[in-house]
């Protein structure tokens, strides 16, 4: 036994049934958990997009009110067209494809925060809805170190641009 399958045993001693069988397992549990994530997030899209329209919020001579608007309504979309891609990419076992899918809903929810902070930072507010969607976003969505760190260090750094740059709190 060479060295490579030697550190490959003694860290991973799985059998190639077991491995076929926990290369099903996780896109599954995964694809599970994101289904739900994905159903919460367009429930409440769907709300925020009603309280806006009969809740006379939306205001068109308002820029961050049709900020907001327009957020809510590109969330809403998105996570629509993911519940539909979802379900098929993971039945016609396209496992790619499935990644990719869930790596760019990620991005689309970090798109969406960053929208978000934007509007609050315009605002003079703080930047408490990136703080507490970030990591929630982090923790829920399983993805590989690199991964996240892509994503969501990406996501940091467009962040912390637009405090410079936009923010008239300083402090932030």
């Amino acid at each position: 036994m060479d060295e490579k399958n030697l550190k490959a045993n003694i860290f991973f001693s799985l059998s190639p049934e077991q491995k076929r069988s926990f290369q099903s397992y996780i896109p599954t549990k995964v694809y599970t958990t994101e289904k739900y994530v994905a159903i919460l997030v367009a429930i409440s899209q769907f709300v925020m997009i009603l309280l806006f329209l009969f809740g006379n919020k939306l205001s068109a001579a308002s820029p961050r009110s049709l900020g907001y608007f327009s957020l809510y309504i590109f969330l809403f979309i998105m996570t629509c067209i993911a519940l539909v891609l979802y379900p098929y990419t993971v039945k016609k076992k396209e496992l790619k494809q499935f990644f990719w899918l869930r790596r760019g809903y990620t991005v689309v929810l970090c798109i969406w925060v960053l929208g978000v902070s934007y509007m609050e930072l315009v605002g003079g507010k703080g930047l408490s809805v990136y703080c507490y969607l970030i990591p929630t976003t982090a923790a829920v969505l399983l993805m590989t170190p690199v991964e996240s760190a892509v994503i969501f260090g990406g996501c940091w750094l467009i962040l912390v641009i637009m405090a410079i740059c936009f923010s008239p709190n300083h402090s932030n």
